[in-house]
């Protein structure tokens, strides 16, 4: 059986040095207020929010993974204290948690994501890398890491080239080597590496069948025509059409996890359509799907074949989501100690890859090709710009938010 790849991996870097204000890493956790509820809720909203962000910069084609981001992003916030702590539970909606309860509830939240079907595998990997000469990290920290995030320490000498290559060496055994290169060099003041790394396999529940892949016309947003390998699939499926949006849910096979393909309005820009998504809109969205406007009946589907690989700096969008001054001065005192003055982050760096093609299920798409019925079945064409949802049917949380403007 052939699956399809989805590998993503998120970094987070830091620099050296130590900073005036000193936390005492033993004091009580700070009290969190959420429930499990909430923090599914923060899940969605940080993702949502991001994606936004990043639509934003108007990109043909646009990926991001929220829970790679997160994952990577909630180690880093069990090292703040201060105003950089409040930053981070601002940038990640965490405004009802601390690190502490955010750690119970993301510790479970990992294992509901754990497939139970072996058809599907999500893979999340985390450590850190880093340099013994510039920093001594706190036990209580690396408890954390360790326990919460099943994370493990790498010590390297960041001065030896040779370090980029092991740490390179890392994404890509962790990504079944979709993500060959994360780093071109160390920089001289760096200390250390937050990494996260993320892996996701699935094959359809009811798939493609190759032989009806053709040439089609995808017209993207200016207007330009192109030439793509189109998917196509006569099958019962879950869909809605509406003046406002059609959208089509394909499920995967272990019914875990499906893939949503949504296709705004003709005269609607994609970017618009995202714009109107929050929390609350999300849980409606899929409500009315499943709910109101979701029916299960024979569609003809057209979705193009494609891979994205992506590399985003995040730096500016988390300055505008709340980071503001951690970039330039943090208050790392519950991470460990630094030699030298002033720590900051350096960069946060997104790196992401998605195939989408035929070999999703074996053999589904064969039970449905050609079915003789008396009346032609109403046609979605992914023939325009459309947005892409890959999610957990459970507890609805994104693994990857997308947008597909140009598939060549």
């Amino acid at each position: 059986m052939k699956n399809l790849y989805f590998t993503l991996f998120a970094l987070l870097l830091t620099f050296t040095a130590c900073n005036d204000e000193v936390t005492n890493p033993n004091d009580p956790p700070l009290p969190s207020t959420g429930d499990k509820t909430d923090f599914q809720k923060m899940v969605i909203d940080y993702g949502l929010t991001t994606f936004q962000k990043v639509m934003a910069d108007e990109e043909d084609n646009v990926l991001v993974s929220p829970l790679s981001l997160e994952s990577a992003l909630y180690m880093a916030m069990n090292g703040t204290a201060g105003k950089t702590l409040e930053e981070f539970r601002t940038a990640l909606k965490a405004d009802e948690f601390y690190p502490d309860g955010l750690n119970a509830f993301y510790k479970e939240l990992v294992k509901d994501l754990d497939p139970k079907n072996n058809s599907t595998k999500l893979g999340l990997a985390n450590t850190v890398f880093y340099d013994e000469s510039k920093v001594t990290f706190h036990d209580e920290f690396e408890e954390i890491i360790k326990d919460v995030f099943d994370g493990d320490f790498n010590q390297a000498d960041f001065r030896d080239a040779a370090s980029v290559d092991i740490i390179n060496d890392w994404a890509k055994d962790n990504t079944e080597e979709r993500i060959k290169k994360i780093l071109n060099e160390i920089k001289s003041d760096e200390a250390l590496f937050l990494i996260n790394a993320l892996y996701f396999t699935a094959t359809w529940e009811r798939g493609f069948e190759p032989t009806y892949t053709s040439k089609e016309e995808f017209t993207t947003e200016d207007g330009t025509t192109i030439s793509v390998d189109m998917m196509a699939s006569d099958d019962v499926r879950r869909f809605y059409q509406g003046n406002d949006y059609s959208a089509v849910d394909l499920k995967f096979s272990d019914d875990e996890y499906s893939m949503t393909f949504i296709l705004p309005e003709n005269d609607q820009r994609t970017l618009d359509f995202v714009n109107g998504f929050s929390e609350e809109a999300f849980y409606d969205f899929y409500t009315d799907l499943y709910e109101n406007k979701l029916i299960e009946n024979r569609i003809m589907i057209r979705v193009p074949k494609f891979e994205i690989e992506a590399n985003k700096n995040m730096n500016d969008i988390l300055m505008e989501m709340g980071l503001e001054t951690a970039f330039n001065d943090a208050d790392l005192s519950k991470m460990g100690t630094f030699n030298g003055g002033r720590t900051y982050f350096s960069r946060v760096l997104h790196d992401t890859f998605l195939k989408i093609d035929e070999k999703g299920a074996e053999g589904a798409a064969v039970t449905t090709v050609g079915v003789g019925v008396e009346s032609v079945p109403p046609s979605i064409d992914f023939n325009r710009p459309f947005l892409f949802i890959i999610r957990h049917v459970k507890t609805n949380t994104p693994i990857f938010i997308g947008k597909l403007g140009d598939p060549s």
